[in-house]
């Protein structure tokens, strides 16, 4: 796979992470806008937004690396189904992490 098919598969995805990734950057920019409200919730939303938000990064670089490597390794479907479902499940475990820290600035904040 060459570098613009490399590129055009990123491309590709912009549709559907763009808006994603805006709404990740607003969320971010308001929780750091109330670091006088109530610092230790807004540190754990702080952490929780910025987590999500490189997750959704990683994954937009991840696929199409992934899937040149595939392309140039010739491997196997079922490999590929095992590359794709471990990437898959790593970025997973990522975005929990961040909705588990935002949700614990949530329970923080009604204390």
């Amino acid at each position: 796979m060459d570098v613009q098919a490399l590129l055009m598969s990123m491309l590709v995805q912009l549709p559907a992470r763009v808006p994603l990734l805006i709404a990740l950057g607003v969320a971010l920019t308001l929780v750091l806008q109330k670091r006088a409200a109530d610092p230790p919730a807004v540190r754990l939303a702080a952490w929780g937004f910025g987590v999500m938000l490189a997750a959704q990064l990683l994954a937009a670089v991840t696929y199409p690396l992934l899937q040149a490597y595939v392309t140039s390794a010739a491997l196997p479907f079922a490999a590929t189904g095992l590359f794709y479902g471990v990437i898959g499940v790593g970025l997973a475990m990522i975005e929990a992490t961040g909705l588990i820290l935002l949700a614990l600035a949530v329970v923080r904040r009604r204390r």
